[in-house]
């Protein structure tokens, strides 16, 4: 859980950053790994199970004008990074799911489905850790666990509004997916209601010459000469008649 803890002059903080587990099959599959940092008097420290981007941005001194030494500002420096690797996960998961909708609409495969619940997934994932990481800003920024100079409060606030946005951005992105999976689930249940009022209507249609002729093939004296090529021929009149009576009252009742 994201969270600070102060000790005499040594500080901790938790946060969340975004990793990618793997990539299965153009599938994307991401989890949230805790960062520790901490904060002593003369250094600072990072600790983590895996080597965020985050982290391996400074250390291959992508990015210019950082010093370690000054702690407060390198420590929101980290922060801020961390959100912007989850807005550029963000990026990759909403083109991944725009992907999937398209594959969807083309063919309703499970697969597509279950490609689709895995974005949800990570979107749940990204919507806690980021949310928590936010609050740790507000913290910091509300607090003085910190000692925070002129420079350091216009990049915390920059630092915030990033976190923002991440938070934002997942939020609306999960609302999208649910609201695709939502539309698809209504229209599997419509053709499946589609394919089941067919499928009784057909069932009806070939209900009755079955219902006509097993009639007449009893053996009993109807009055009627059923080895008559004429009789035949008017049975088989009548029931296309009433074969097409039906399917005219089932088109207009829109079973068919």
């Amino acid at each position: 859980v994201s969270r600070i803890e102060s000790d005499e002059e040594q500080v901790l903080i938790i946060l969340n950053g975004s990793h990618e587990e793997y990539s299965k099959e153009n599938n994307l599959v991401f989890k949230t790994v805790p960062l520790g940092v901490i904060i002593y008097d003369k250094y600072i420290a990072t600790i983590s199970i895996e080597e965020l981007k985050a982290i391996k941005y400074f250390k291959e001194k992508t990015r210019k004008n950082f010093f370690v030494s000054k702690k407060t500002r390198f420590t929101i420096q980290i922060i801020e990074r961390l959100a912007t690797e989850y807005l550029t996960d963000l990026r990759r998961i909403d083109r991944k799911v725009d992907e999937v909708e398209q594959n969807l609409l083309s063919n309703m495969k499970n697969e597509y489905l279950l490609d689709l619940l895995e974005q949800e997934k990570n979107l749940v994932y990204f919507a806690t850790a980021v949310k928590a990481n936010e609050n740790i800003l507000k913290k910091i920024i509300r607090s003085n666990v910190l000692p925070k100079y002129h420079d350091d409060e216009d990049l915390l606030e920059d630092a915030l509004i990033e976190m923002q946005q991440a938070n934002e951005t997942t939020n609306i992105n999960l609302q999208i997916i649910r609201s695709i999976r939502d539309g698809f689930a209504s229209i599997i249940n419509n053709n499946s209601s589609t394919t089941m009022k067919f499928l009784a209507s057909l069932t009806i249609l070939l209900t009755v010459p079955t219902t006509i002729f097993s009639f007449f093939g009893m053996n009993t004296n109807l009055g009627v000469p059923m080895n008559n090529v004429i009789t035949t021929f008017l049975i088989l009149i009548v029931t296309i008649i009433l074969i097409g009576i039906l399917i005219l009252i089932m088109k207009k009742e829109k079973m068919l």
